[in-house]
């Protein structure tokens, strides 16, 4: 079902490929993208879970009032962006405000750590005028993290929290001591 090429006079079939690639040659204007290059289709993602009803990440996006700005709408203006601001394959593109817009002054590169603690359904807890994630909290104060959250969710005093979880750990480590 490929198309026929004539290469030095003599007829070929082809499966469509060369084609293909001609026309995405033709069709780019910017010359940054490279086959395979995932920052360029990141770009394209980007675009289409805001700006495309069809996308199935539309709803998450788009469909929120999420959008990119007019400068990102041009690719080399992201891709010169990203370069500055420390874009590598290893990292994904984080809105600094979940429930902001993809924009230079809202996003960064960032782990899939760091970008799975900034989501909209994150919980933060402010103690001693320092805000953390209930995670980094737990972790920082060595508190168990099922049991803070158990407790949080029915009494959000974060001082009785901590003496609450305390206290269960303590009873579950005499517990455990007296199993063994």
């Amino acid at each position: 079902r490929g198309s026929t090429l004539t290469c030095r006079a003599k007829s070929t079939k082809s499966c469509g490929c060369h084609r293909k690639l001609q026309i995405a040659k033709t069709s780019r204007t910017h010359g940054l993208y490279k086959d395979g290059d995932s920052l360029y289709g990141r770009w394209r993602h980007m675009r289409a879970r805001c700006e495309k009803p069809k996308d199935p990440a539309y709803k998450h996006y788009g469909g929120r009032g999420i959008k990119v700005c007019d400068d990102w709408q041009n690719y080399a203006n992201f891709y010169s962006w990203s370069i500055h601001n420390g874009y590598n394959k290893l990292l994904s593109l984080d809105r600094i405000d979940p429930n902001g817009n993809y924009e230079p002054k809202n996003c960064r590169w960032a782990t899939n750590q760091t970008q799975s603690l900034n989501k909209r359904n994150t919980v933060y807890i402010i103690y001693e005028n320092k805000k953390y994630t209930m995670k980094e909290f737990c972790s920082q104060f060595n508190l168990n993290y099922c049991r803070f959250y158990y407790y949080y969710k029915k009494n959000n005093n974060i001082n009785q929290v901590i003496e609450l979880v305390k206290q269960s750990q303590i009873k579950k480590e005499e517990q455990c001591s007296i199993k063994q």
